[in-house]
């Protein structure tokens, strides 16, 4: 059961592996699994330790809230210090952006429920400029897909095929707890999506690195949209 949190003037801790697809090609799935595990635990020790509370995780990032600026920063310090000298090195931030960019998230889907597609769109690419700032891959997922259900609604089943095939293949290559618990609700329609043209856009994705084809749901690279 999830501590309460804390009141008042808070501050939110962001954290995520620096370098993590680079760090699951050299290490392999199986060896990064354990130190995935390993860096979670060190974390989560130090956050507890200073009194904070885990808002969410997804994938290697955390988003956790502390009820002062000062405990933010010890347990920051303490989480590097169990950490070093193993080979995660993780990014901390204190600030309200990714939490903005949850916000948009959340509006992005929502809007999409009730059909409201160019809302959807507003909010998710909003939101996906944040967290690609901030070089947050586990957190574009949610963005990115939110996206793509908007493109497939629209009929623009390139994007869309293009966009859900990198997200298909992050999640695969680094799992992302959140987004797998929930990808079956949040994006029911396009695991559904059977045409030729968006299976072959699909494919064509799953070649792309996420930040590629993050450019292309951001409507930056029209080009590669195309699909044979």
């Amino acid at each position: 059961m999830r501590a309460e949190l804390p009141t008042g003037t808070v501050t939110f801790l962001f954290t995520d592996i620096e370098g993590s697809t680079r760090l699951l090609h050299a290490l392999g799935p199986d060896e990064y699994a354990n130190v995935l595990a390993a860096h979670r635990r060190a974390l989560r020790d130090a956050f507890a330790e200073h009194g904070g509370v885990e808002v969410d995780t997804q994938g290697d990032a955390f988003f956790v809230a502390f009820p002062t600026a000062l405990a933010a920063a010890q347990a920051a310090l303490m989480g590097i210090d169990a950490l070093d000298p193993g080979p995660v090195r993780v990014r901390m931030g204190a600030g309200w952006e990714w939490w903005l960019a949850g916000q948009l998230s959340n509006l992005a889907f929502l809007a999409l429920d009730r059909d409201d597609l160019a809302e959807a769109e507003r909010d998710g690419r909003e939101g996906l400029r944040i967290v690609r700032d901030q070089e947050n891959r586990q957190w574009a997922l949610w963005l990115m897909s939110a996206l793509a259900r908007a493109a497939l609604a629209r009929g623009e089943t390139g994007r869309s095929g293009i966009v859900w095939g990198a997200v298909r293949a992050e999640t695969e290559r680094v799992p992302s707890g959140s987004w797998q618990a929930r990808q079956a609700e949040q994006a029911s329609d396009l695991l559904a999506a059977t045409g030729s043209r968006f299976l072959a856009a699909v494919e064509q994705g799953r070649q792309l690195d996420l930040w590629d084809a993050a450019a292309i749901a951001l409507g930056e690279d029209e080009a590669a949209q195309t699909v044979p």
